[in-house]
Parts: C-alpha cells; structure tokens; sequence
C-alpha cells in the first residue's frame, strides 16, 4: 500500500479489531480508528463502507462487527497462514535445516 494513512490505518483495523472478543469493545474502537483515519486511498465503496459501519458499530454492534472481522478474514485471506497448517510447518523444518531462522508475527503482534 503506497499511501501511509491508509497502511497505518489498515494495520491497526487488522491488528486491534480481530483480537477484541466483545463485539461493544471492538464497535467502539472501530469507530476510533475510523473516525481518525485518512480514507482517501480507498475505493468511494470502501470509504462509504468504513464510514457507515463506523456510525452504526456503536449502536448495533452484534450486526456490524461479523460483518468487520468477515471482510477482515476475506481481505487477508491470502497473506495470513494459520499456525496449523502442515505445509507451513513443512516449509519452516525445510529453511530450519538449510539454517534459516525464519521470522513469524502472530497476528496481533506485528
């Protein structure tokens, strides 16, 4: 991502939001994040999207917060394994061997 408002942004909805368990908790904090954010970079869709969920998370969060960590899930489909994943752990053993020291973030530590 070129722009850095949106790659702050986008780090911080994908490293805060999945890790709070009380859909009221993330609402609000998703509001935040939103309400703080420089949006230019993204599709009028998307910025329409954030903003509407970013108003309504507070007040219906049961509704608005699956539908945020769904598109989460579905955006970072492609870059985030899951630590069980047997290829993966074939792959960390294979560069282990050659003498790589392979550096993994769980998500919610980078």
């Amino acid at each position: 991502m070129r722009d850095a408002g949106a790659a702050d942004f986008t780090v911080h909805l994908t490293d805060e939001i999945p890790r709070l368990r009380d859909h009221r908790r993330a609402a609000h904090r998703f509001a935040r994040l939103v309400a703080g954010a420089d949006l230019d970079a993204f599709s009028f869709v998307d910025r329409f999207a954030l903003r509407i969920g970013a108003a309504l998370a507070p007040w219906i969060p049961w509704l608005v917060m699956p539908l945020v960590e769904r598109r989460l899930r579905a955006e970072s489909a492609d870059v985030v394994l899951s630590a069980d994943d047997p290829g993966l752990a074939r792959h960390l053993a294979k560069r282990r061997r050659t003498g790589m020291r392979p550096n993994l973030n769980v998500l919610g530590e980078a």
